[in-house]
Parts: structure tokens; C-alpha cells; sequence
């Protein structure tokens, strides 16, 4: 018996430069609460603050999970969901390296 397997991404996915300033806006079009899943250095350097101001800016309220420590594993998956559930969101956002956009010194 052949085993089968399925990937599925995010329906949209935004990159480059000035991208991040629509999450509120695209954000308003799936939901009203997101849930921001980021890591504490992305907290640290003020993109997750950041988020949830468009977020809000744009009537979405938000709630945050920290807890990635690394590459993403079952264990953050599963807290991730629970947390998800527990706060009654209707989407996520995930806040990362690759996510933003630095520009260079000049």
C-alpha cells in the first residue's frame, strides 16, 4: 500500500518590502481575532508590537504565543492550537526572520 501525503501553506503569503504593513488590512478579510505566533527576539525587536497596532488599527484584536524557541516542532503545534482555542481566534499569523523586511544601511 503506497502511503500519500498532503501539504498545505497559508492561502496568502505577503513578502518583500512594506508587505507588513497589510496584516490589518488582510487580516480584517479573514477574521476578527488573530492569534501572532512569533518567537521573543521578533517581541524583542518590536515587530510583534508593531503587528498588533495594524492589526488593531484595522478593528482585529490579537493575542500572542511566544513559545518558539527554534524550528517549529509537534510540541509548539499542539500548544499553539490549545492556546488558539482557549482564546477563540479566528486566525493566525506567524511573525518570523524571514517575514521581515530590514533594509540595508546606506
Amino acid at each position: 500500500m503506497k502511503k500519500t501525503a498532503v501539504f498545505r501553506v497559508p492561502e496568502s503569503i505577503f513578502y518583500g518590502r512594506g508587505s507588513f504593513e497589510n496584516i490589518g488590512s488582510q487580516a480584517a478579510l479573514k477574521g476578527k481575532k488573530a492569534l501572532i505566533i512569533s518567537d521573543k527576539i521578533m517581541d524583542q525587536l518590536g515587530y510583534v508590537t508593531e503587528g498588533r497596532a495594524l492589526l488593531n488599527d484595522a478593528g482585529v484584536q490579537s493575542t500572542v504565543y511566544l513559545g518558539i524557541a527554534s524550528e517549529p516542532t509537534d510540541k509548539y503545534v499542539s500548544e499553539a492550537l490549545n492556546f488558539f482555542k482557549s482564546e477563540h481566534c479566528d486566525l493566525v499569523i506567524s511573525i518570523g526572520a524571514a517575514a521581515v523586511s530590514i533594509p540595508q544601511k546606506q
